[in-house]
């Protein structure tokens, strides 16, 4: 079944569930095992059948999901306890991290102290999140479609650093996004910045965008470091998006004028940044490369 919806390019299977296949490392590997069954579960046109965990695992769905203790389950049966479940949307919350089931720094499951203080803050940060995706399902209707269409999930993680934001993401798990909580503007815009690379993970997967061969390194616009030429069109790409974002929420009044206006200014400017790169060192774009960077051009051109 997996490599018959793989093939039918179905949807489903851009989802951090999949870690079985797409992750490599062995940490929690019955764990990661039983959800991906779980989870084809889900999109079987049959019932798969049964199956049996020698230790109680956790079955996560976008409603949050059930402990399933050992022995042995009919999936059809667990499916359709976790189908009861109220979800969260169309971006599924996951707090704990049970989509993905690796481990990975900041997240709220390691936090050593976790009382009613982190439970209180916790708390306030999902719904900040709740009000900034209700309103860019609202006020940005497009914004939200593309979001939807290639992230699923995402998974809260502890501030830990300061005022300065944090958000992640990973080919090897399609369809997640690691991100702090701590504004709404700035959910929408790490929604919108990493939702950016999983596009652009999905077009990798076709073919490179950059000729391997190339291994000279630029100033990026979004990190202190020189980076490859893949890091600087990464850049590129998610400020094109970040910057049509900012012009869309501009026009609808999501946040005062002037704050957005000044955001809209510096991704510009920095996407701008990115692009002269990117044009100028075209030659080491492969095919798909360069009709990816066409595509992203007419986006960054968007409102101008």
């Amino acid at each position: 079944m997996l490599l018959g919806a793989a093939t039918a390019g179905e949807r489903w299977l851009l989802h951090p569930c999949v870690s079985a296949i797409t992750f490599p490392r062995n940490e929690y590997r019955l764990q990661r095992d039983f959800q991906l069954a779980v989870w084809t579960s889900f999109s079987a046109p049959v019932p798969l059948g049964q199956v049996s965990v020698p230790q109680p695992l956790w079955a996560w769905s976008p409603g949050g999901g059930i402990s399933v203790p050992a022995g042995r389950h009919d999936l059809a049966k667990l499916v359709g306890l976790l189908a009861a479940q109220d979800s969260s949307g169309a971006l599924a919350l996951d707090p704990w991290a049970r989509s993905v089931n690796i481990s990975f720094s900041q997240l709220w499951r390691d936090e050593e102290i976790y009382g009613p203080e982190q439970q209180a803050t916790l708390q306030a940060e999902l719904r900040r999140f709740l009000r900034a995706s209700a309103a860019t399902e609202r006020c940005l209707a497009p914004c939200f479609e593309w979001i939807t269409s290639a992230t699923q999930v995402v998974i809260p993680l502890r501030q830990v650093s300061g005022e300065r934001s944090d958000s992640s993401s990973t080919p090897q798990l399609p369809g997640v996004i690691f991100l702090t909580l701590q504004r709404e503007l700035q959910i929408i815009e790490a929604l919108v910045h990493e939702t950016a690379h999983q596009h652009l993970f999905l077009a990798e997967a076709e073919g490179a965008l950059i000729d391997d061969t190339h291994t000279a390194t630029y100033r990026s616009p979004l990190r202190p470091d020189p980076r490859p030429l893949r890091g600087v069109l990464l850049a590129y790409h998610a400020l094109a998006y970040i910057s049509a974002c900012y012009t869309d929420a501009l026009d609808q009044g999501l946040v005062p004028g002037p704050r957005l206006e000044s955001e809209l200014r510096e991704a510009r400017l920095r996407m701008h940044e990115a692009q002269d790169i990117i044009v100028s060192n075209r030659r080491h774009l492969t095919e798909l490369g360069r009709v990816f960077v066409d595509r992203t051009a007419e986006v960054a051109s968007y409102g101008v």
